[in-house]
C-alpha cells in the first residue's frame, strides 16, 4: 500500500516442490495485519510450454480492514506475475 519498500524473510525454499514461502518480520510489517506469510509455487503445464504460478498469504488483520487487506494483496500478486510475464515477454 502507499508503494513503499517491504522487507520480507524468507521462510522456507524447497527447489524439488519449485516453492518458497516469506514472511514479514514483526516489526517491519508494512501493513495493518499482525502477521502475513505467503507462498509462491510455480509448475510447468504439461500440455504446453507454459507454467502455472500460484501465489497465496495467510495473514491476521482486525475484521474492518479484511477486505481493503485481501484486495491490497490480490493487486500485489497480480501486478508480480504480470511484471514477470512483460520481464519474459509473454
Amino acid at each position: 500500500m502507499g508503494g513503499g519498500l517491504a522487507r520480507e524473510r524468507l521462510v522456507s525454499m524447497d527447489a524439488h516442490d519449485r516453492s518458497y514461502r516469506y514472511e514479514f518480520p514483526p516489526d517491519a510489517i508494512p501493513f495493518p495485519v499482525r502477521t502475513y506469510v505467503a507462498t509462491i509455487r510455480v509448475r510447468p503445464v504439461t500440455s504446453s510450454v507454459h507454467t502455472f504460478v500460484e501465489w497465496y498469504g495467510d495473514y491476521d488483520c482486525d475484521a474492518d480492514v479484511e477486505d481493503e487487506m485481501r484486495e491490497a494483496f490480490l493487486s500485489c500478486y497480480s501486478a508480480f506475475t504480470a511484471d514477470l510475464a512483460a520481464y519474459f515477454g509473454l
